[in-house]
């Protein structure tokens, strides 16, 4: 990938994207929380052609249409967000904090989250990031409540 595409790829990501690491309840999943890394660019959906083509240059995640007139190019999956975030590093400023955190948790999943500990650091660094993104009152999925679900 060119220079100028990953540098204008980590403005649109400082500017128009979010880094989130999700928890959420899942049953079949150890301790009965899934986490999920993801890396999503926003952009009106007049924007289709282009973020296409920029989805194209990242050869990593898919399209979603959303009913707001928001198109996202969504990149999930430890492997796939590390990639991308380990090209556009360099160039990322303002959410510089985000990709670090980020990239710290997809360190400690490598092997999977096989102990309450790794579970219980990757919820903390889940928090870390979400402090620094937008904040929804929503998030109910935070270290708080996995401590709550892994207490006797």
């Amino acid at each position: 990938m060119k220079q100028y595409i990953k540098a204008y790829l980590a403005g649109l990501i400082d500017g128009d994207g979010s880094i989130m690491l999700q928890l959420k309840p899942r049953k079949e999943s150890k301790f009965g929380i899934r986490v999920k890394t993801l890396l999503v660019i926003y952009q009106d959906n007049k924007m289709k052609v282009e973020m296409e083509q920029l989805q194209g240059e990242l050869d990593a995640g898919y399209i979603y249409e959303r009913n707001d007139h928001i198109i996202e190019i969504r990149i999930e999956g430890h492997q796939q967000v590390k990639r991308i975030l380990g090209i556009l590093k360099p160039f990322i400023r303002f959410k510089s904090k985000q990709v670090e955190l980020m990239l710290n948790a997809i360190k400690i999943m490598r092997d999977g989250i096989k102990t309450k500990e790794k579970l219980l650091a990757v919820a903390s660094i889940a928090d870390q990031i979400s402090a620094y993104n937008y904040k929804s009152s929503q998030k109910k999925y935070t270290l708080e409540f996995i401590r709550d679900i892994l207490s006797p």
